[in-house]
């Protein structure tokens, strides 16, 4: 009796989320992504993010969308160091990745077309400059506002454009922080910050 009851709840789910107008899918995108903070300037990255999402729409007008999301951001860091010989210009390829969750609220504004915005957490994962392994110079958790436009087409196909938006200090600042690696060294104290700012375009397809 007890598997009946389970199967007969299985076989509705599909029906109870479409009538709470429930959709979910893959989504892919481009990054143009950049690095900026004090005494820093960067050359952006251009990269990609992929993952899943899935929307709720409370009616005609309002809906939310949570993601997951793997992200490959960073930039081309440019910064001035003193030294014993005097003022040196630096640069480093550096490359964060990100496990995004995004939150959004979405506001149809007309038929498919849509204004999207909210927070969004991510998890560091990975970071390199120049080859070599940096995690432990960038913080594990950034905090981002995301601002943007999509449309949402009748048979499942779902475009956007959006930025988001670094709020938190993503680098540390102490005494040393160990660079591993070939050519590994210790990178001194410094008050420089850091924040993520990342322009995306992305296609998803919603079930």
């Amino acid at each position: 009796m007890k598997y009946l009851i389970l199967f007969i709840c299985f076989c509705t789910i599909p029906f109870a989320l479409k009538a709470q107008s429930f959709g979910f899918g893959p989504k892919v995108g481009l990054n143009v992504s950049s690095l900026q903070g004090k005494e820093f300037s960067s050359d952006s990255r251009t990269s990609y993010h992929i993952g899943i999402f899935g929307e709720y729409r409370f009616g005609k007008t309002w809906a939310c969308e949570l993601a997951l999301l793997y992200s490959d951001q960073g930039a081309k860091l440019k910064w001035t160091d003193n030294t014993i010989l005097g003022k040196i210009e630096l640069t480093s390829q550096t490359k964060l990745h990100y496990l995004n969750i995004p939150l959004l609220a979405k506001a149809y504004v007309f038929e498919g077309l849509h204004l999207l915005a909210g927070p969004q957490i991510g998890f560091r994962i990975g970071a390199s400059a120049s080859g070599l392994d940096v995690k432990s110079l960038y913080k594990p958790v950034d905090i981002s506002a995301t601002l943007g436009l999509g449309y949402q087409f009748e048979m499942g196909l779902n475009i956007a454009v959006n930025y988001n938006i670094g709020i938190n200090n993503i680098r540390y600042a102490q005494t040393t922080q160990a660079v591993t690696g070939t050519g590994g060294y210790e990178a001194p104290k410094d008050t420089r910050t850091l924040r993520n700012g990342v322009f995306q375009v992305s296609a998803g397809w919603k079930f």
